[in-house]
């Protein structure tokens, strides 16, 4: 990588820096830490309540949050790359935030169902909809925390 490479890279980090501090994507991303932490404090629950507590499959689970995290950096970094180089306002960091918002919403409600908290109707039917879903999506081996 040359130095003139290095400070193109160096601006679109910053550009995506900039776009993480803007109120929409901020706050998207806020929504996906909450929901990280309620699906890990949802995990740890179910686990204890069914008497399946696990070190290593939570040492998973957080791996697989940290990761995430750092996918969702990248999809700031290549918006933000876009927007600066090609001109083109793509939402890609917001449909990548987006997309775990859901994941780990539906990790939440299927760690309620299965510490028998009760959960209503209508968010059964969602839940069911969307694990449908992401089932039937290729999301890699053992995708739940």
């Amino acid at each position: 990588m040359n130095s003139n490479s290095k400070w193109e890279w160096l601006a679109g980090a910053l550009a995506g820096l900039t776009l993480v501090l803007t109120d929409r994507l901020a706050m998207a991303v806020f929504v996906l830490v909450v929901l990280m932490i309620l699906d890990i404090v949802s995990g740890l629950s179910r686990a204890v309540i069914q008497r399946k507590v696990s070190s290593d499959i939570s040492c998973r689970g957080m791996v697989k949050k940290v990761i995430i995290l750092i996918g969702v950096m990248v999809a700031i970094v290549v918006e933000g790359l876009a927007r600066m180089y090609f001109d083109v306002g793509l939402p890609v960091a917001e449909m990548v935030v987006g997309f775990f918002c859901v994941v780990e919403a539906v990790s939440v409600l299927e760690n309620m169902t299965e510490a028998g908290v009760p959960v209503p109707g209508f968010l059964r039917s969602i839940l069911a909809r969307l694990s449908t879903y992401f089932d039937s999506q290729d999301r890699g081996p053992d995708t739940r925390a």
